[in-house]
């Protein structure tokens, strides 16, 4: 069985490349230049079919000396360190990496987006305070025994996201699990065939603050951006709608937001950042009851190990997929 050559355009310590090869598919082997010297890379593509790089600049010198390459799989969402129209002269395709905290991201909003629907932090409370009806009907039996006001579910609601790109798509694809129905604002909007690809359905700005049960912020922070939901967005808002922003803490009006919260004009809050982290001891967003507050974890893991495990195996997903004779998967265009 022929075995296929992987090369890793950067040099890698001898305990690094014995971390990747753990990881390595069965028919596969891998190596790694010694030096930063452009010639040995270039001897070592000789025979190679994969190439993988992270920072390293892959000019057309580079990419020519790989005759028989197959694949550039980089090991970042972006490509700006490769000459793509020298890959694409030569036929070969070039894949970004799908990263770890999109996901992650995406998954802590739906965390928030649950607990905000299922009033979890009440919930939890009523069972450590040791609460007890003394008398239960016997619908409650059924349904909630405390009695727990605004509690909901997800299907048949509407989630708004603004800003619908990497993070935003990954929460978009977890909400569909849940029946949700979605808007999206950005400033480009999607081609037809994309919005039917992801399920989703274009709205501007206030149509999306007017008809959403769930609001979800997906948007970096710049100059057009700050602020960009204040206390006209807020005041648009159902009153039984939900404020979700797992983005940046700059890109919405804290004070607004308070006040919003306080008076009960929207119904409640998730939020993983803030307008100064850590969140100050002062804030007055710790005295409502009608918020979930985490410490800026979205897209954490809890160590290095943990990352490298889900990294490992990605960096080879693309390579699996074309050796096997199909396409990769472009998570990110170059």
């Amino acid at each position: 069985m022929r075995r296929f050559k992987i090369v890793n355009a950067e040099p890698l310590p001898k305990e690094e490349l014995v971390r990747w090869r753990r990881y390595l598919p069965f028919g596969f082997k891998l190596s790694a230049p010694s030096s930063w010297e452009k010639e040995e890379l270039k001897e070592l593509l000789a025979d190679a079919d994969f190439l993988m790089v992270s920072r390293r600049e892959i000019d057309r010198e580079i990419i020519q000396a790989g005759r028989k390459l197959r694949l550039i799989q980089c090991l970042r969402s972006y490509v700006q360190n490769i000459d793509v129209k020298a890959a694409e002269a030569a036929g070969v395709p070039v894949a970004t990496l799908r990263l770890i905290h999109w996901p992650a991201v995406a998954e802590h909003t739906i965390l928030l987006v649950l607990a905000l629907a299922k009033h979890l932090l009440h919930a939890h409370a009523l069972v450590t305070s040791g609460y007890n009806p003394k008398s239960l009907k016997p619908q409650q039996l059924a349904y909630n025994w405390v009695e727990l006001k605004g509690i909901t579910c997800l299907s048949g609601k509407t989630l708004g996201i603004v800003g619908l790109g990497r993070i935003g798509r990954e929460v978009a694809k977890r909400a569909h699990t849940f029946e949700m129905k979605i808007f999206y604002h950005q400033r480009h909007r999607l081609t037809e065939k994309e919005e039917g690809a992801l399920g989703v359905t274009y709205a501007n700005l206030d149509e999306l603050l007017l008809k959403s049960d769930f609001v979800s912020l997906h948007v970096p922070h710049t100059f057009q951006t700050e602020r960009i939901i204040g206390e006209r967005e807020l005041g648009l808002m159902k009153p039984t709608a939900f404020f979700i922003n797992t983005s940046r803490g700059n890109v919405v009006d804290e004070v607004a937001l308070y006040k919003a919260l306080k008076e009960k004009r929207i119904a409640g809050a998730g939020l993983d950042v803030f307008s100064e982290e850590p969140l100050p001891s002062s804030s007055p967003l710790l005295t409502l009851d009608n918020v979930v507050l985490t410490p800026h974890v979205a897209s954490g893991f809890d160590s290095i190990e943990a990352s490298m495990d889900y990294y490992y195996p990605k960096y080879f997903e693309n390579i699996i997929r074309v050796a096997r004779g199909k396409q990769p998967s472009r998570e990110a265009e170059p």
